[in-house]
């Protein structure tokens, strides 16, 4: 962002047919590059790249949340 710092994004929406999240398409290829990306999860991802980069030791990934529910000006519901 402008201040520089890292936000985490969730998903607006889930995935559309056999399209999958972007953590899992970059470890799949880097399975087939024959790199160690082996991670089962984003949080699982999170947890290495924090030990792998020294800028991000302090991050944290933050709670689980549930959606939040947006209602708008002359909507009903």
């Amino acid at each position: 962002n402008v201040k520089g710092m890292v936000q985490r994004v969730r998903k607006a929406i889930d995935s559309a047919g056999d399209s999958r999240p972007g953590w899992e398409l970059v470890r799949d290829l880097g399975k087939r590059l024959n790199a160690a990306l082996a991670f089962p999860t984003v949080k699982a991802l999170f947890k290495e790249m924090t030990a792998a980069v020294p800028a991000f030791n302090n991050a944290q990934f933050g709670r689980d949340s549930l959606p939040v529910l947006l209602r708008f000006a002359g909507s009903r519901g």
